[in-house]
């Protein structure tokens, strides 16, 4: 059996990445026996694993199994569909539309309906796909005999078995997308990392900007305090050391409030853990999406909690920045498994 794959990536493949896309094509064909056959599989984003599979055979529920399976092993996110079908030869290209027949399906699925006090069937709702797929609605005419088959292609796929499909194209399919996913995952990691950079820029100015802003803090409340205790005084001259006290210590609880260089810490510490994560050469079964998620939305809340403590126009808007970049890193980790 000969397997074609129409999406073989050009020059060496490419190299495991712990960020593996969800996106993914994949399209191939090989011929089983006598049968020409094209796998295509398509895969996007998705919280969980959705899988949607669509097989040439109406009764392959044991191949239906056991292809969702096989995905569920090998891809842990992301929202699948898989198709299988046929490629007919240049002799075997003539279809013929039972049209009766699948009137009298749509008619006894409505007669089934009422029978069964069901809400009200309506033909609408069901789409082209499902009454093609239906037994006996297309046949084959070939130019050998001009003879017509019934259809579905279960009669062609019946000398196939299961872990002959499954093996000689199906499991070469998720490959390739596996491949493809992976490949996409590389360029997620270049501009992952760019952001991760820019954060640093980010940070970096606001971390030098933040002697300046504590010790203008420190002299406001000093200030303060000074005025508090020249007007305290003048009400009490006796217990002026008193009061003096007791509002050094509260300007140091407000100074602390004001402090933001905690945040600074477990912002930093937060951003390494993101990007050892994305530069690490292992990849989990379970993936680095979520891992991700959870990191960037921390490192958001960090920003959020130094930005309501920074009094200085310029730390705000360095805050801001900060806040856009870790929105579009959001925005990118959504597509990561």
């Amino acid at each position: 059996m000969s397997v074609k794959a129409k999406n073989k990536p050009k020059g060496k493949s490419a190299s495991l990445s712990p960020v593996e896309s969800m996106t993914g094509i994949s399209e191939l064909t090989g011929k089983l026996g006598s049968v020409q056959m094209l796998c295509r599989i398509r895969s996007v984003n998705h919280r969980f694993l959705d899988l949607k599979v669509r097989l040439p055979k109406t009764d392959s529920i044991q191949l239906d199994s056991k292809v969702r399976k096989l995905l569920s092993e090998k891809i842990n996110r992301g929202s699948v569909e898989l198709s299988l079908n046929i490629v007919l030869s240049k002799t075997e290209n003539k279809l013929q539309l039972n049209e009766e027949l699948a009137r009298q399906y749509l008619d006894a699925a409505h007669s089934l309906a009422q029978k069964l006090k069901l809400k009200r069937f309506n033909p609408s709702e069901m789409t082209i796909e499902k009454i093609l797929d239906l037994p006996g609605v297309l046949l084959f005419s070939t130019d050998k005999g001009g003879e017509s088959e019934p259809n579905s292609f279960n009669g062609r796929l019946n000398g196939l078995k299961d872990e002959e499909i499954l093996e000689k194209l199906i499991a070469p399919a998720i490959s390739k997308l596996l491949e493809d996913r992976s490949k996409e995952g590389l360029v997620l990691t270049k501009h992952l990392l760019e952001l991760c950079h820019s954060l640093e820029i980010q940070i970096g100015k606001i971390k030098k900007l933040a002697p300046e802003q504590r010790e203008k803090s420190r002299l406001q409340y000093l200030d303060r305090i000074t005025q508090t205790v020249e007007f305290l005084a003048k009400q009490n001259s006796k217990s002026d050391s008193q009061f003096e006290s007791r509002l050094n210590e509260e300007a140091s609880f407000f100074i602390e409030r004001k402090d933001f260089e905690e945040e600074q810490v477990r912002f930093g510490a937060h951003l390494n853990q993101f990007q050892n994560l994305v530069r690490s050469k292992e990849r989990t079964a379970e993936g680095i999406g979520r891992k991700l998620e959870f990191i960037a939305q921390e490192m958001l809340r960090e920003v959020n909690t130094l930005g309501t403590k920074a009094g200085s126009i310029e730390i705000t808007n360095c805050t801001i920045e900060m806040k856009t970049l870790i929105e579009r890193i959001k925005e990118q980790i959504a597509n990561v498994a």
